[in-house]
């Protein structure tokens, strides 16, 4: 009943949407193990336009506090002929995240004409696009404020495929590895981001970021090294 007083059009009270959608029962295990208690109001985004992303953030910046935690549920990029987008054909893996990696800085420092321009000039099918833009709107409407953004995880589900082994478990050291255009062909993208107004105390990076941040940087001393 959150939003029956709302007399704004864009909210409409419908479980249909929700029978084929699993964005929250992929989130609700990472939200039972993290959070003691919590009430969840579960909302599907479709297509907004124009400013109707702002005109959602007015409406739930009305019911948010400071014990609110907003969930975002998205994938980034979809590449592959089975997703009608292929920008490239060579490089695969470091294009897709170089324009993942674009769209994410854009999120986190609520870049609108960033994020709209890495949109209209890539045409990145980020399925979640919407709510990622309710969630901009949101961060300049409420208490907020300037957000810090911290890279928990990133990988793509061909690195996935590629980390497991015979026994189905994962590697997670192969899910930072540049993988050959041959096993891009067919790759989603999979981003995990938190987002806080809070000073992060030292260490600053998450562990992700550490791994990450050493592997590029041996990877640029080999590099040198060789001369390449």
């Amino acid at each position: 009943v959150l939003f029956r007083s709302s007399k704004s059009a864009l909210f409409q009270f419908d479980g249909r949407p929700f029978e084929k959608e699993h964005a929250i029962e992929m989130q609700l295990p990472f939200l039972q193990k993290t959070v003691a208690d919590f009430e969840l109001i579960p909302l599907i985004v479709g297509n907004l336009k124009n400013d109707e992303p702002l005109l959602v953030a007015k409406e739930l910046a009305k019911i948010i506090n400071p014990n609110t935690l907003v969930v975002i549920s998205s994938d980034f990029v979809h590449y592959g002929k089975t997703y009608e987008y292929e920008p490239c054909t060579n490089n695969i893996c470091s294009t897709i995240r170089m324009i993942d990696s674009n769209a994410a800085q854009a999120i986190s420092r609520q870049s609108f004409e960033n994020f709209y321009g890495l949109l209209s000039q890539t045409e990145a099918n980020i399925c979640g696009q919407n709510p990622l833009k309710v969630l901009m709107c949101l961060a300049r409407l409420t208490s907020f404020g300037m957000l810090n953004a911290q890279t928990a995880s990133y990988y793509t589900s061909a690195h996935m495929l590629g980390a497991r082994n015979e026994q189905g478990a994962i590697d997670p050291t192969k899910l930072m590895t540049e993988l050959p255009d041959n096993a891009m062909q067919t790759s989603v993208s999979y981003i995990g981001t938190i987002l806080r107004n809070e000073i992060p105390q030292l260490p600053s990076l998450t562990t992700y970021e550490q791994k990450t941040l050493l592997s590029w940087t041996r990877k640029a001393i080999t590099h040198a090294l060789n001369g390449s």
